[in-house]
């Protein structure tokens, strides 16, 4: 901790001139960007947003699920399809011992559950919901926003040494002569 004596006025100068470098180096911080697509906290899975329903994937979410409605129409029927063959296995003497799907329908399963994934994410009610994800503020998004804000501590590091020039008087040549002196720095 810097301790400066409060009681002269250098003190007091030297005590707000640090304050206010430190508050410059610091800077204002931005939230930082999403780095996940919006709507992913909607998808089955997710404990985010499914912690109190307890659904694992779309196989298990009702078809009456608002999320299953708003896939679109060829998903909506091969999710169907493959709940069908699931529900088929289940009953053949393989998933009975052993408890597994096939190796065919397994790959069936991750790739309907891809898809529907995707088919969700593009819907129009999860569009709806996040009509600008990538905006930081009203018309702002956050590659603008840190542009501007290099631009900003850009300007003000460069103004310091012009401010801390006047700071010290050196920014203009002292006149104890009665003749003007010439400035040769630009």
């Amino acid at each position: 901790m810097l301790l400066i004596p409060e009681d002269r006025p250098v003190g007091r100068l030297a005590g707000t001139l640090v304050a206010l470098c430190m508050a410059w180096l610091h800077g204002c911080g931005a939230p930082p960007q999403p780095t996940t697509l919006a709507g992913t906290n909607l998808l089955p899975g997710r404990t985010d947003y499914l912690a109190s329903s307890g659904h694992e994937s779309w196989f298990t979410v009702s078809p009456s699920d608002w999320r299953v409605k708003a896939l679109d129409p060829h998903t909506r029927e091969r999710l169907m399809q493959v709940r069908d063959r699931m529900k088929h296995q289940r009953q053949t003497m393989g998933y009975i011992y052993w408890g597994k799907y096939s190796p065919e329908l397994q790959g069936e399963m991750d790739e309907v559950q891809r898809q529907c994934d995707t088919s969700l994410l593009v819907s129009e009610e999860v569009v709806n919901r996040y009509p600008a994800p990538e905006l930081y503020a009203l018309m702002t998004t956050y590659t603008d926003k840190r542009r501007s804000d290099a631009v900003n501590y850009n300007l003000d590091g460069r103004n310091l040494a012009d401010d801390w020039a006047r700071v010290w008087l050196a920014d203009e040549p002292i006149q104890t002569t009665p003749t003007p002196t010439i400035d040769t720095v630009p």
